[in-house]
């Protein structure tokens, strides 16, 4: 999608989870075959491309006690108290080799420090336009060598902090005027940093070293639907919303230059070389969530202020399935 400086678009996740069923669909950076052993029912097949095309069935290989299982180990965060602990929307965080957690909190326009044992340190950043200063952050990275670098997508730039948060300088990037949520770049394992960049022929990831010299690119995936929005126009303003329960092409990246996609709606995996060719395909048959009367009449009541607005809806588009995930991530190794 092209997109002007008129144009303001806000890409955000709603729920942070991991739908992973079976193992197969746990994506790896490294390409290796798949178990086939403990009771696994699905099918591999090499189609006359090379493409790899992995099917799984809707019964899992792991038992209930195989399970992944989520343990608190730290809390920070509290909607009783006052001060640093008090967030407002927490658009990322990191943790450094250390244990310290770095949060990014949109709201306040700064990154909040908190060592390995949840105590407050520090705040890096301040909300304003100058340097050092930010209105719309993005996301929060820690460098290997211990820098602070937050992405400002609206604005189009990077802040770059030391190790004790002082400002150090600002690098420019080609994203201004709209913003993913949470955002797709970041560090890799092996120390590049990769930055979502818009061109006039599609998105890429522009890889740079820890001193923002660049590297190469990656062509992205392209979302194939155009029409899943609804649009508000005012003037110059174009105003979109997704439209709700429709599917959406996640990707994620691996360091070797591949791209994994997942379709959310029909719950398939795709690996891609950074040239495009396609080197495996993963789907998992599944049942289909339906959209409940209930829930048309939330997305009336969500979409109350965007219509008297003048956003026109078109009801007709509302899938009458739900997406069966949400996102994935990758597994390093």
């Amino acid at each position: 999608m092209n997109r002007s400086s008129t144009e303001y678009t806000i890409h955000s996740v709603l729920a942070i989870a991991v739908v992973l069923v079976t193992v197969a669909l746990a994506a790896a950076c490294r390409l290796t075959d798949v178990d086939t052993h403990g009771g696994w029912t699905g099918t591999i097949d090499t189609l006359a491309s090379g493409e790899v095309m992995v099917r799984n069935s809707d019964q899992p290989i792991w038992t209930p006690e195989q399970n992944w299982q989520i343990v608190e180990q730290m809390r920070i965060g509290s909607s009783e108290e006052e001060g640093p602990e008090l967030f407002g929307r927490v658009a990322s965080f990191d943790v450094d080799p250390q244990g310290k957690v770095y949060v990014l909190d949109k709201q306040a326009a700064e990154v909040r420090v908190f060592d390995a044992q949840g105590n407050f340190v520090r705040t890096v950043g301040n909300p304003g336009r100058g340097p050092g200063e930010f209105t719309n952050p993005s996301a929060v990275d820690i460098s290997p060598n211990g820098e602070i670098w937050i992405m400002r997508m609206v604005e189009g730039q990077l802040s770059i902090f030391d190790v004790t948060g002082q400002f150090l300088r600002t690098e420019q990037t080609n994203t201004a005027g709209s913003e993913y949520i949470p955002y797709p770049g970041g560090f890799d394992p092996i120390g590049r940093y990769n930055a979502l960049n818009y061109t006039d022929e599609g998105d890429i990831l522009a890889r740079f070293d820890q001193d923002y010299v660049p590297i190469d690119t990656i062509p992205l995936p392209q979302e194939s639907n155009g029409d899943n929005f609804f649009e508000l126009r005012h003037d110059s303003m174009v105003m979109r919303a997704v439209i709700p329960f429709t599917g959406s092409l996640v990707w994620g990246y691996c360091p070797s230059g591949n791209i994994w996609t997942l379709q959310t709606d029909s719950y398939e995996l795709v690996e891609i070389k950074g040239s495009g060719e396609v080197l495996r395909r993963v789907t998992k048959a599944h049942e289909s969530i339906p959209v409940t009367a209930e829930d048309r009449q939330q997305v009336r009541e969500n979409f109350a202020l965007f219509i008297r607005r003048g956003g026109k809806i078109d009801w007709s588009k509302i899938p009458q399935t739900k997406p069966v995930t949400v996102s994935f991530f990758l597994r390093y190794g």
